[in-house]
């Protein structure tokens, strides 16, 4: 009976998630999942694991500011699960949302662990498990895959402090699993350096002895530190991002930062407290500060009013030595702030607000709200009180739980999430400009240039609107038009090589051949290794007849991005024309090797062949090309002259 009631939370915990998260597993891809894994290249081949370690992690892909990991910052765990996954699934949404799923779950029944042994009441700790693993705020961390990093850390964060909570009898193994989980949680993400701290007042507070500084010097806890030391040495020196976007303060100024700061917190709270009007975009939702020297007299006073009750608090419990009815509450408090300070723009982050913030640092929030609501219930001196508590925990979570789901719906694919985002932020650069590539992915060109124009208008000095929009141009065949707007884009950001390399196709589209050759060499000359760059300006290169320079050019694009398609097909074409068919033919396996239905490859593969006059051969690269293709007359042509012939 006893085990029954022990393992009663787990199965109500195992059931929450899959009842109230269980719909996120037939979304799509949305959000950043294009770059990190849509066409993230590295990810599809196990023999790119060891990019894990080295800088090529921040090589440019080619798209904008995105890298060849799709991530800004290290976090090499984080992309070590997109490897497994799309070895298990393909680019299959449902298993990459099925690993998120189970990782919020595991990620929740470790939590309500560390809950039990803070609380020291099941009961309590099943509360604050609960919220956490239903409440509204936690649906962009567990709905977008490429937020996978906050799952990740906060499942590692809690572990490695359920660790110190529960020790293993065996030393060895207790200090084995605190090196990989404090290890796996700081390499997740950033926010992991909250650990060693958080840690630390925890235990402090939690198991109080007079000598209690002392086993702070056990080699435990001296692991964590040295963990720590090393991922900032790591993540900040050795596998800094070179690449990465200048971000500044908020009208670059620390002042103003920080009363910007004091309206993310507040707004934070309000989530917490009241998780209505979600949004994936709140960047440009917050009004201009009118910042005057009452304001920042005011906002000052109020931070350190705010700060003087958490400090009191604090004080408090050491001076009445309160082990869990009145430290834990207000610790959790604190640490609740602690875990937020990596996304509070000390640093500056690009992102100075969003939802996937607060989910490590919800589980203190929860934890705080539990402790307060049994301490309040088993002191009340109102029987009914007592009673009806539960029943209005239950209306709470099941409030909770239904707006969960329905959030998880807005999140199903990438029209819904912009037009919930645009329904509650209407000056959303990023809801207009994503939602303008949808349309124009479905055709939807006047629509699409209508939300392009409207991000343009919230944000004139960015250049994405215009570049994105010189694409819709382009696709519709306004090429002059497309060129104005390409300029537009490089006037606002002079180093992006992307409006080169599209004015470049462009021109060689209407025969400029000249113009175009300058436009690659320029996008080169921004960024050397730029793999699309080099094998463009290679096609106009072999176009002047200069084919040896082409060839250069293919082959750096190849060493640059193996996966390059086209750069095989346009190496194999100009050893065609040199009548090298050896060479023409080693390129074009080299193709077939990674991608054995490229049509194109077979085609040329059956050319080569029958120049050569291997006609066998050449016959089988015809029908494989048409068992792929039935529809390609080139085939079927030359297929039909070797029959004749034959």
């Amino acid at each position: 009976m006893s085990r029954t009631r022990s393992l009663f939370p787990f199965f109500i915990l195992i059931l929450l998630v899959l009842i109230v998260f269980g719909n996120t597993l037939y979304n799509q891809f949305v959000f950043d999942d294009m770059s990190t894994i849509v066409n993230n290249k590295i990810i599809k081949d196990f023999s790119h694991i060891p990019v894990l370690f080295l800088k090529d992690y921040f090589k440019p892909s080619g798209t904008g500011y995105f890298t060849l990991s799709g991530e800004g910052s290290y976090r090499p765990v984080v992309t070590f699960t997109y490897f497994i996954d799309y070895a298990l699934w393909g680019l299959s949404p449902f298993g990459f949302h099925l690993t998120n799923l189970l990782l919020h779950l595991v990620t929740v029944l470790v939590f309500y662990l560390f809950a039990v042994s803070l609380l020291k009441n099941r009961y309590a700790a099943l509360i604050a498990a609960v919220l956490y693993a239903v409440h509204p705020v936690m649906t962009e961390t567990v709905n977008c895959i490429s937020f996978r990093e906050d799952l990740l850390c906060a499942l590692f964060f809690w572990l490695t402090l359920s660790l110190f909570q529960y020790p293993i009898k065996q030393k060895s193994i207790q200090y084995l699993c605190i090196i990989l989980s404090s290890t796996l949680c700081l390499f997740s993400k950033e926010m992991g350096i909250t650990l060693f701290p958080s840690l630390i007042i925890i235990s402090y507070f939690s198991q109080y002895k007079e000598n209690s500084w002392k086993r702070f010097l056990s080699f435990d806890y001296i692991i964590v530190f040295m963990i720590t030391g090393f991922y900032f040495l790591v993540r900040f020196y050795a596998m800094n991002n070179p690449y990465g976007e200048h971000v500044g303060y908020p009208g670059n100024s620390f002042s103003i930062n920080l009363i910007v700061m004091q309206q993310v917190i507040a707004r934070y709270l309000r989530l917490l407290f009241f998780p209505f009007g979600l949004t994936a975009d709140y960047a440009d939702h917050f009004p201009k500060t009118q910042i005057t020297k009452g304001y920042i007299i005011s906002s000052s006073l109020y931070a350190l009013l705010f700060i003087s009750i958490i400090i009191s608090a604090c004080f408090d419990s050491i001076r009445k030595k309160a082990r869990h009815s009145i430290s834990i509450p207000s610790i959790c408090i604190v640490l609740f702030f602690i875990t937020l300070i990596p996304v509070m723009n000390v640093i500056p982050i690009k992102n100075i607000i969003a939802e996937r913030y607060l989910y490590l640092p919800f589980g203190f929030f929860a934890i705080t709200i539990a402790a307060g609501l049994f301490i309040y219930q088993s002191n009340s001196k109102y029987r009914y009180f007592k009673y009806s508590f539960l029943v209005i925990t239950m209306l709470f979570i099941i409030t909770l739980s239904s707006l969960t789901v329905s959030r998880n719906y807005a999140w199903s694919n990438g029209y819904r999430l912009w037009k919930s985002t645009l329904r509650i932020n209407p000056k959303s650069f990023h809801a207009h400009n994503n939602l303008a590539s949808i349309y124009d992915e479905n055709g939807q060109l006047q629509k699409a240039m209508y939300h392009y124009h409207k991000a343009i208008e919230i944000r004139p000095s960015d250049a994405i609107p215009y570049y994105n929009l010189a694409n819709t141009l382009k696709n519709r065949g306004d090429l002059y038009e497309a060129i104005r707007y390409y300029k537009k884009a490089l006037d606002k950001q002079a180093r992006f090589i992307e409006p080169h390399v599209n004015m470049g196709l462009i021109y060689a589209k209407l025969g400029k051949y000249d113009l175009a050759e300058e436009e690659f060499r320029q996008a080169i000359r921004i960024q050397p290794n730029d793999s699309s760059a080099h094998n463009n300006l290679g096609v106009v290169l072999a176009h002047h007849g200069k084919l040896t320079e082409a060839i250069r050019e293919h082959k750096i694009a190849l060493k640059l991005d193996r996966y390059n398609e086209n750069a095989y097909i346009n190496l194999s074409i100009c050893y065609m024309d040199l009548k090298n068919y050896p060479k023409t033919l080693e390129a074009l396996q080299r193709l077939l090797t990674i991608n054995p239905q490229h049509t194109e490859a077979n085609f040329l593969a059956g050319k080569s062949f029958e120049a050569s006059g291997d006609y066998q051969k050449a016959l089988k690269q015809y029908q494989k090309t048409l068992s792929i293709d039935p529809h390609h007359k080139q085939a079927r042509e030359h297929l039909r002259q070797i029959l004749n012939q034959l």
